[in-house]
C-alpha cells in the first residue's frame, strides 16, 4: 500500500521526479553503478520523498483500521458512538 501511495504522490507532484531522479544516478556513478546498503543509503532527498508521503497518506490506513473497527464492534452487537 505504501508503495502505491508513492507512486500516487509522485504522479501528483512530477516536479519532484527531476531532482529524485538526478540524486539516484549520481549515487549510483559513485558507488560503480552497483545498487548496495550504502549506496542507498546515500538517498537522502528519496528517503525524505517517501517519509512525506507516508505522512501526509496515513490518513487512509487509519481510516481503513476505524472501519475495521466499526465493523467487528458492529458484528458483536455493541453501541457505536
Amino acid at each position: 500500500m505504501a508503495t502505491v501511495q508513492v507512486v500516487y504522490s509522485l504522479c501528483d507532484m512530477p516536479d519532484y521526479i527531476p531532482a529524485l531522479r538526478l540524486e539516484a544516478q549520481t549515487v549510483l556513478k559513485s558507488g560503480g553503478g552497483v545498487w548496495n546498503i550504502e549506496s542507498l543509503s546515500r538517498l537522502y532527498r528519496l528517503d525524505s520523498f517517501l517519509k512525506e508521503s507516508q505522512r501526509v497518506n496515513a490518513s487512509s490506513f487509519r481510516m481503513f483500521i476505524y472501519l475495521l473497527l466499526f465493523k467487528i464492534v458492529a458484528d458483536l452487537g455493541l453501541i457505536c458512538v
